[in-house]
């Protein structure tokens, strides 16, 4: 197998399974290609990326979508992007219900606020989903998801892209291991400043709109991710300060929130959608009893450990994470992306009874839930001066 496809890309079952489907799409190994449903996402940024990451490694592809909240809409930019569209996304769902439309799993990308009803849809329905963060609005939803994933036993991921960045994903590994000891402080950050240089975005400041969050929700929670899934840490309680810098904006253009964790280590998240100069700046910083991993975007393919006594190692892409890695990718987002949507991937396939690696543990319904509930936590605890909030 070629250099960088061994975790990642995928190897299943052999000719005789593809081929004796007569709807199968080959894919280069001869399995059959996934097909994939978009709901909401439109011509963004974030469905632009999807769209490259899905097909990535050649093993799935876009074959319907339900793309914007208007009819004609929805139906254009389906059409523009090559594959079948609907209106709704409920007469996507009941297109596959009927057997007049295939699909092995569906993307949400509609506004977080609107995440919890086709999620909770598809899932009651049987239907594998990749759901964007935050996964709900509330923690009730967010539990609700997580009944539906674990009694159904549906294959979930929850969309922190930048925990699928191989770099760490190994640094995730290396902690687990003890590399670094005890956890006992994490500084995690994500910075990015278009909002500053376009003040007319104020539409996605507003909770009518965008929910119950603005910089909060969107990096904010890939700052957490970052802290919480690479060093396998819960967070206890929270006291944070979310804050918006102009009258016009009622959602948050930054927050910063100080953390106690389960293990009585700290944690310190930073996010802002207004740090002038900061494209899309973000890192970690993990110190614990026997050294310290940092990584940050800006170096990106480098994870440094720092031992007692001066002692550094640095880990490379190319020499230590290659195996997280993704073909004809380039990093940081498509390929991150990639990356998750290959462990549902797995997940899919193993449960079919195909032979398949097994799946990475990318963030699922539990960390969806846990995500939910940080965010709310954060939000009490902003509305309250700051004061400390169980999460």
């Amino acid at each position: 197998m070629p250099k960088g496809l061994r975790l990642l890309t995928l190897a299943f079952c052999g000719v005789s399974y593809c081929y004796g489907d007569a709807q199968c799409e080959p894919t280069w190994d001869n399995t059959c290609k996934l097909k994939v449903g978009i709901v909401g996402g439109g011509t963004s940024l974030p469905a632009f990326f999807h769209n490259i990451s899905i097909g990535i490694g050649e093993t799935r592809r876009i074959v319907a979508g339900a793309l914007n909240a208007k009819p004609e809409k929805a139906l254009e930019n389906a059409k523009k992007a090559g594959f079948t569209g609907y209106k709704h996304w409920k007469d996507m769902l009941e297109a596959w219900r009927k057997g007049d439309q295939d699909l092995d799993y569906v993307v949400i990308l509609t506004r977080g606020k609107d995440h919890y009803e086709p999620t909770k849809a598809f899932l009651e329905a049987g239907l594998a989903v990749f759901a964007e963060k935050p996964m709900t609005e509330t923690v009730a939803e967010a539990e609700e998801i997580q009944r539906l994933v674990e009694s159904k036993k549906v294959p979930f991921v929850v969309g922190h892209p930048v925990v699928g960045h191989p770099m760490l994903m190994l640094a995730r590994e290396l902690i687990s291991k003890g590399a670094i000891g005890e956890v006992r402080k994490i500084e995690s950050w994500f910075n990015q400043d278009w909002a500053a240089e376009h003040p007319g975005y104020s539409w996605r400041f507003d909770p009518k709109v965008s929910g119950v969050a603005g910089a909060a929700a969107d990096v904010g929670l890939h700052a957490y991710a970052m802290a919480s899934w690479v060093t396998g840490q819960s967070f206890k309680r929270v006291s944070a300060r979310l804050k918006s810098h102009t009258t016009e904006r009622e959602l948050d253009e930054s927050c910063n929130v100080f953390a106690e964790l389960g293990n009585g280590g700290t944690a310190v998240i930073l996010a802002s959608l207004v740090a002038i100069g900061f494209k899309n700046e973000h890192g970690l910083r993990v110190f614990g009893s026997k050294g310290s991993l940092e990584w940050n975007a800006v170096t990106s393919k480098a994870l440094i450990l720092r031992l007692p006594a001066n002692e550094i190692k640095v880990f490379t892409l190319e020499g230590n994470a290659s195996q997280f890695t993704q073909p004809l990718a380039s990093y940081p987002l498509d390929a991150n992306l990639a990356n998750l949507h290959s462990t549902l991937e797995r997940m899919i396939r193993k449960k079919r009874g195909e032979k398949t690696p097994e799946p990475y543990d990318h963030p699922g319904v539990v960390d969806g839930v846990q995500a939910v509930r940080f965010l709310t936590a954060a939000i009490k605890s902003s509305k309250s001066d700051s004061a400390w909030v169980d999460v």
